[in-house]
């Protein structure tokens, strides 16, 4: 009984990992937002504009922090 139930527990455990992998273990890359988004051409011309307004400042920001 107690093995059966320490089983039980393992699978749910087991469950739970693979069912919130891709939450845990994306990958959050803010240069990969504002560059995919300027390039995109689905986007109008305001949002574009926007998007590269906001990739240049953050390469002004990553420049600071490497000088």
């Amino acid at each position: 009984e107690p093995y059966y139930e320490m089983a039980l527990n393992h699978r749910d455990k087991l469950i739970d990992f693979d069912l919130n992998a891709a939450k845990r273990l994306g990958v959050l890359d803010e240069r990969s937002d504002w560059y995919d988004l300027s390039q995109n051409t689905w986007l109008n011309k305001d949002q574009r504009k926007f998007a590269n307004q906001m990739l240049d400042a953050q390469k002004k920001k990553d420049e600071e922090i490497d000088k």
